[in-house]
Formats: structure tokens, sequence, C-alpha cells
């Protein structure tokens, strides 16, 4: 007699079959979870699936699972939005994807951060003029949500929130 796993051994199990290119074994897992748990899977299930689909670049994939994930009524967080824009890195870039990304989290009150720049930047890095304009687009938008931040007298937060330039960007 064994107790049923919790879902956030599930979690681990699946992102580890991930890292391995399990992904035979990636399914069957997800299959058992639902089975145990009557579940698709919680926030982290979702962002491992979109950070799988992220790495090949697949963008519709990763509209997929946001949109499973609110018909779920899972909230995207920032890491979800993030991971779903650095499949815009992936050649060819879609830097128009990405600003479409910071649109919809944005709409959804969910703040980007620093590291969402970033990744927006670099979809933008296509050596096009659209993408430079791009670029100059987010920039601004970053710059404004920056003053926010700092007129908001919190200047040091945690990485999902800090939104204030790194040497990255």
């Amino acid at each position: 007699r064994a107790e049923t796993p919790p879902l956030r051994i599930f979690n681990t199990v699946v992102n580890a079959c991930e890292v391995a290119g399990e992904e035979e074994l990636t399914v069957k897992v997800l299959d058992t979870m639902k089975e145990t748990h009557d579940t698709e899977g919680n926030l982290i299930t979702f962002n491992i699936a979109l950070k799988r689909l992220a790495k090949q670049g697949n963008n519709m994939g990763c509209e997929g699972i946001i949109i499973g994930m609110l018909q779920n009524g899972i909230e995207p967080s920032v890491v979800s939005y993030t991971t779903a824009i650095a499949a815009c890195v992936a050649d060819p870039k879609k830097s128009d994807v990405a600003v479409e990304w910071i649109k919809r989290m944005k709409s959804r009150l969910i703040q980007p951060n620093v590291i969402t720049y970033n990744t927006a930047f670099a979809s933008c890095l296509d050596g096009t003029l659209e993408g430079t304009a791009r670029a100059s687009q987010l920039a601004a938008e970053m710059k404004a949500d920056v003053e926010k931040q700092v007129n908001s007298g919190v200047v040091e937060v945690d990485e999902y929130t800090n939104i204030i330039p790194n040497f990255y960007t």
C-alpha cells in the first residue's frame, strides 16, 4: 500500500523526462498523473510543457498550452509568458509574436520582468529594420515600466518582479 504521490512529484518526474529527452515516458507519466489526480496538471506542469515547445521554437504550440491553461482555470504566470516569448527567439525569429505576447500578458495584468524584456529583445535580433523598430518600441515600454517601479520606491525586488535592466539588457 502506497500513498498517492502528490502532483509536485509528477512534475519533478515529467521535468526529468523532458531533460533526458524521454518523450514516450513523459506521456506515460502525464497519463498516470491524469488518472491519479484527475487533472491535466498545474501551473508547473504547463510551464514544463511550454519549456519543451519553446526549445523547439513552436510558437503555435505555446499558444495552445496557454489557451489550455486558461480553459483549465490556471492563470499563466510571468514565467509562462516569458517561456512562450522564448519560442520567438528560434530561427526564424518572430519579434512580432513576442510583442504580441507582452501585450497579452499585460492585458491579463501580468507585469513583464527584466527577463521577459531581455527575451523579447533577443527575438528582435534578426537583422531587419522591423526587428530594430520593435526593439525600440519594447525599450520604450520597458523604460516606462522601470520608471513605475522606481517611482513606487521598490528598487530591490525578486527576480520575478524586477524590471530594472541588467547586464544582458
